[in-house]
């Protein structure tokens, strides 16, 4: 994980990518901060997106 914050500077940092972190990045990014979200998992979307691919949490668009 270090790699992906050297010399960011950031507002907020968001850990998990599931449904409610990526809620949380759009409304904190909408907001003017700087924002990044950090997951074990090798895509975005949660449970939603490994369980279950047909669920509507694969649409989401950044």
């Amino acid at each position: 994980m270090a790699s992906i914050l050297n010399d960011a500077v950031l507002d907020a940092l968001i850990i998990g990518a599931g449904f409610g972190g990526v809620y949380q990045l759009k409304h904190v990014h909408d907001t003017g901060y700087k924002v990044k979200f950090v997951d074990p998992a090798s895509d975005y979307g949660g449970v939603c997106q490994r369980r279950n691919p047909t669920s509507g949490a694969k649409g989401l668009q950044l």
